[in-house]
């Protein structure tokens, strides 16, 4: 079939680079380079010694790819952005987990059919007209015209459906039950656009006096809030690192393999300072002030640059001489950015028309990103390498004693008939560290998720690699009243500070809304570059109340399941947020702060739009969970096989290739 589907072509436009992108494919590849002759293999990446891919192969996916951009991207597309793109560590990224899915296939006798890769490219929309394959001609034709092989295209579609059938043979199996799954799909789909107002009780200001009874009281009517901790112990056979490492050492050649593998981790981000003069205008005295920027221009310098800003700009970074620092700047206008990418360091640009004022642009410092040298970072190389190795030697170690306790019920009797040195803790917090042992508390973060005589293996943590089993739990008490009298003392102040600042709240709410009912009518746009879009009488009445209270509106996507933005968790939320009268000023109690609430729109989905939806988003659901499991299996293969790639002959191509961008 496929052969039969080789034949014409016309119409049909640029959207197939959709299709070359998403697959990164080739190009007809020249003969210029043929491999590492000192090296003693010719080819660019091989797996446990096997030849996975050529030169030509990187070389061809390489050049099409780049000419992929650079006709996306017309006169911007140029070495430096290339370099940020990382686009050459891409390709071979996925050079090597398509080797891997390949040797794996292999493994598992997985077969890709001409009749299944033809089935692959009919689907394509790109292929299609009105509903229909566009026939083998026209098919043929449009892969002729955007320059591709279809010999190519079609070793790619052979190894997209080999990945599809390895994924679906390793993560198949999954599913998500019903109630699981409705809960996603309101959790997903429900939501509600908010503006909300937060009051804190730092807000009140007078001393708050309480009682030895109010505290008392607070205490009896809130115990649930005194409960002690849960605590839990543990049986621990530890192997630390340190004990290792002199049975690991790490050759010269891995540090340069995996340099070359990783090189993308290397990466030093570029950085831009920038400071400004700015100087505003108005229709009646452009002219005017374009002349006064025009003259300063001419007498600014890297030495007085900052003095004459302090002096001449009016934005709000004046006082500062007109220092935006590395970030603050990539708020300035289209113009102002494009003339920053042309400034090299100490430069200062011409006057520009913002169309709110004239700025004029300062680079004191512009250092490009670069990728670092291997001789920088080989020392780093090393200690990830040797960590990475004494794991698998500490692992392996592990196993065989771990192969012999993974059955018992008390792992701490049955190490002792092997020899088998065991740690009972004592009981311990959540994340509360084990003295000697585990500082940073990941062994004890463990067993909080473990079941009574559980057994987990590996638990890694910061020095080495353990066997844990949860010996035993002491349940949260309510403690005595004297023990937590202070805290009670606290909490029932903050308990009075949130009554008083409900009245406010009220108060508040009250006024907003009544500023809510006025109607609305558009404020006129000033020439102040610092305002954004058209406000109305109604926002500008709310934004200036509100910031004569010294508050301010916020806002957000409030969705099923979620707290109120960065504020505390509050049980029964969404009941009170999807119920609440829409466009009002509603405040919420959530105990230690009080938030005014208004639901601009919301969206809750009925029974029937489950039925409608629920067959697409239960299959797309299922993809994203095969997705995340099938790259999980992949990066665990991975570590499996010895990967080596040809840096010298990658370089060589780079540099033929990068030949042709500036």
């Amino acid at each position: 079939m496929l052969r039969s589907m080789r034949n014409h072509a016309k119409k049909f436009h640029w959207t197939l680079w959709a299709v070359i992108i998403a697959f990164m494919i080739g190009f007809v590849a020249t003969d210029a380079f043929r491999g590492d002759k000192t090296s003693g293999k010719s080819g660019l990446i091989y797996i446990d010694d096997e030849p996975a891919y050529q030169g030509e192969d990187f070389q061809r996916e390489l050049m099409q790819t780049l000419d992929t951009y650079k006709n996306q991207f017309k006169g911007n597309f140029n070495k430096a952005f290339i370099s940020q793109l990382q686009i050459p560590e891409q390709i071979l990224e996925r050079f090597i987990k398509q080797a891997v899915i390949k040797a794996e296939a292999d493994k598992l006798n997985i077969d890709v059919t001409n009749d299944e890769i033809a089935r692959k490219i009919m689907t394509y929309p790109i292929f299609q007209q009105d509903g229909k394959f566009i026939g083998t001609a026209n098919y043929k034709r449009l892969l002729a015209t955007n320059k591709l092989d279809f010999n190519v295209f079609e070793k790619l579609q052979k190894e997209e459906v080999t990945r599809e059938k390895l994924e679906d043979l390793v993560a198949g199996s999954i599913v998500i039950d019903e109630d699981t799954f409705k809960k996603e799909y309101k959790k997903d789909k429900d939501k509600a656009e908010i503006d909300f107002v937060v009051l804190k009780p730092e807000r009140i200001k007078q001393d708050i006096q309480v009682s030895d009874s109010e505290v008392s009281d607070y205490y009896n009517n809130n115990k649930e809030e005194f409960k002690s901790e849960e605590k839990r112990s543990a049986y621990v056979i530890a192997y630390k690192f340190d004990d290792y490492k002199k049975e690991v050492l790490i050759p010269e050649n891995d540090l340069r393999d995996y340099y070359t593998r990783k090189k993308s981790d290397f990466l030093i981000p570029g950085k831009t300072k920038v400071s400004r003069i700015f100087l505003k205008y108005n229709p009646q005295n452009r002219e005017e002030i374009y002349k006064s920027a025009e003259a300063l221009q001419k007498e600014l310098t890297r030495e007085n640059f900052a003095e004459k800003a302090k002096t001449f700009s009016q934005d709000d970074k004046a006082a500062t001489g007109g220092d935006f620092g590395y970030s603050d700047w990539k708020e300035f206008t289209p113009q102002e950015l494009a003339i920053i990418d042309t400034l090299q360091q100490f430069g200062i640009s011409t006057v520009i028309d913002t169309r709110a004022g004239f700025s004029i642009l300062f680079v004191p410092e512009k250092v490009a990103e670069r990728t670092q040298y291997f001789d920088e970072i080989k020392a780093q190389i090393r200690d990830q390498l040797t960590q990475e190795k004494l794991s698998q030697l500490v692992l392996s170690k592990m196993n065989d004693i771990y192969k012999k306790l993974e059955k018992a019920d008390n792992i701490k009797s049955k190490a002792a008939e092997n020899g088998i040195k065991v740690i009972e803790t004592p009981f311990l917090k959540n994340g509360e560290s084990i003295k000697g042992l585990d500082e940073m508390g990941y062994i004890s973060r463990q067993i909080f998720n473990m079941k009574m005589k559980e057994i987990e293996f590996p638990v890694q943590y910061d020095k080495g690699i353990a066997i844990v089993q949860l010996a035993n739990t002491e349940k949260p008490v309510i403690e005595p009243f004297e023990k937590v009298k202070s805290l009670a003392k606290e909490k029932t102040i903050v308990a009075k500070k949130v009554q008083l600042l409900l009245t406010e709240a009220d108060s508040i709410s009250n006024d907003l809304n009544k500023l809510a009912e006025a109607k609305p009518v558009e404020v006129p746009k000033t020439d102040d570059k610092t305002a954004d879009a058209p406000k109305t009488t109604e926002s500008k009445a709310i934004e200036d109340y509100l910031k004569g209270k010294d508050l301010k509106a916020e806002q957000a996507t409030y969705k099923q399941g979620n707290q109120l933005s960065y504020l505390p968790v509050k049980k029964g939320l969404d009941d009170q947020i999807f119920a609440m009268e829409l466009n009002r000023y509603i405040p919420v109690n959530l105990k230690s702060d009080v938030v005014l609430v208004k639901i601009k729109s919301r969206t809750i989905t009925t029974p029937a739009d489950f039925e409608k939806d629920k067959a697409t988003f239960y299959t797309q659901k299922v993809k994203d969970l095969k997705n995340v499991y099938f790259l999980a299996f992949l990066n665990k293969k991975l570590e499996t096989y010895k990967v080596w790639i040809n840096q010298e002959l990658v370089d060589k191509i780079e540099e033929y290739v990068y030949s042709r961008f500036q």
